[in-house]
């Protein structure tokens, strides 16, 4: 189960024209992953209108074995690790694809138990 997190084209906005998470998430679904998304500010993906943008975060994080954050909406940003460990009821793999994760929040997740990998970290083991 993979959630990405963030499907819009810019972080703290609703438009998902262009956005690169559906490039991402076709991608992952061409490999029959089971991916889910969650966006604050969707309601629904117009460009990919089979995959569900789902609003409650606990809910989707549940079971995530691989968790994207794919847009850097605040939501997300100030999600504290511990919580959305807590939430995935997992240690998921954390990928970072907007960079915004820094080396202290990056060394929580690890502490935590799961690997951490994104745009940017290649300092990260």
């Amino acid at each position: 189960r993979i959630t990405v997190l963030g499907v819009s084209y810019l972080e703290n906005v609703g438009d998902t024209r262009h956005s690169p998470s559906k490039t991402l998430v076709e991608f992952l679904r061409k490999d029959l992953a089971h991916v889910r998304a969650h966006d604050p500010y969707v309601e629904h993906w117009d460009e990919l209108e089979e995959v569900a943008v789902e609003k409650d975060l606990a809910g989707i994080l549940e079971g995530s074995e691989v968790v994207i954050l794919a847009v850097g909406h605040d939501q997300y940003k100030n999600l504290e690790p511990k919580d959305l460990v807590d939430m995935c009821k997992t240690r998921p793999l954390i990928v970072d694809c907007s960079n915004f994760l820094d080396d202290v929040t990056i060394n929580k997740y690890k502490g935590l138990g799961c690997k951490v990998r994104g745009v940017g970290k290649g300092h990260i083991v």
